[in-house]
């Protein structure tokens, strides 16, 4: 079975669709009551074993540290355990409310503290030999007119941290994927029973940029460009489904994909993450900084 956070919509929802045929049973997590139905009525529809797959779905809120500590409470009060967890929510900045109650950067909230968390707290609901899968930026070289390997660890924890809140797009889709591919570094070395896996989903046709990234009178244009050239929900799903149950991906104790399309063809890759995620000094820090500020709230 599979407990798939941000499963109501975009790339979760494609993965939990892909299990769902597959003859999984899947918990989705989402935010939207009607998304979250949506996608129940989908996954049975689908299911390759109807009479012995179980669907169920949350709806929560995953900003606030004490949110995710209450949906965790929740999950354990039932009997489920888990042999895939993947984790797709997330956001790209807010300009205009660019902070959660916790006072910590929605980004920052959402991609980072809330899969750190639930990670964290769920390890005694996986079966042994589970796969934890986080898609999000890991391999990712360049976004835009910025090479992401080139921004400074002292800017990451910055911006972290909250002492730098103006920042371009590239800086803190950056920190946000090098902070993920860290703790799941060490998070790794605290449970070697489990095999962790980092994704960059490549380009994917949802509706992310629907939510002021971009100027108003700009989305349509690069919504059209998303959809010419991206994968689909569902072939970036089915092809996250691939990577979780697939034997190259125990090679290591975090292994790392890329997903990139090419005209037709679709090409998974394994690589190599930034060189901070293999630091041993940044590895101590981010998860003294994770555990810091989660024990505050």
């Amino acid at each position: 079975s599979a407990l798939i956070v941000g499963g109501t919509d975009g790339i979760g929802r494609g993965t939990a669709m892909a299990l769902a045929r597959a003859g999984s049973s899947v918990v989705v997590v989402g935010h939207s009551a009607a998304k979250a139905s949506d996608v129940l009525g989908n996954m049975s529809a689908v299911a390759r074993y109807p009479d012995e797959q179980h669907f169920k779905a949350y709806t929560v809120d995953l900003f606030t540290i004490s949110s995710c500590l209450s949906f965790v409470e929740q999950l354990k009060g039932n009997t489920t355990r888990f042999d895939y967890a993947v984790f797709t929510v997330g956001m790209w900045p807010d300009w205009q409310a660019p902070k959660t109650t916790d006072g910590l950067d929605k980004v920052i909230a959402l991609d980072v503290f809330s899969r750190f968390l639930i990670t964290r707290e769920i390890f005694p609901l996986l079966n042994p030999g589970a796969r934890i899968l986080s898609a999000l930026a890991s391999t990712w070289r360049r976004f835009l007119w910025k090479d992401l390997e080139s921004i400074p660890a002292d800017t990451i924890k910055d911006i972290a941290e909250g002492r730098q809140d103006h920042y371009s797009i590239p800086e803190i889709l950056g920190t946000a994927s090098t902070l993920g591919d860290t703790w799941m570094q060490a998070m790794s070395s605290r449970h070697p029973e489990v095999g962790f896996v980092g994704t960059f989903p490549g380009i994917v046709a949802t509706s992310i940029l629907d939510h002021g990234v971009l100027p108003k009178w700009l989305e349509p244009f690069a919504n059209r460009v998303l959809e010419s050239v991206g994968m689909t929900p569902d072939e970036t799903g089915r092809l996250h489904a691939m990577i979780l149950t697939s034997s190259n991906a125990a090679r290591r104790p975090v292994t790392y994909f890329s997903v990139d399309k090419k005209g037709s063809t679709a090409k998974v890759e394994g690589r190599l993450t930034t060189s901070l995620a293999y630091d041993a000094e940044f590895r101590r820090w981010v998860w003294s900084f994770m555990e810091q500020t989660i024990a505050n709230h």
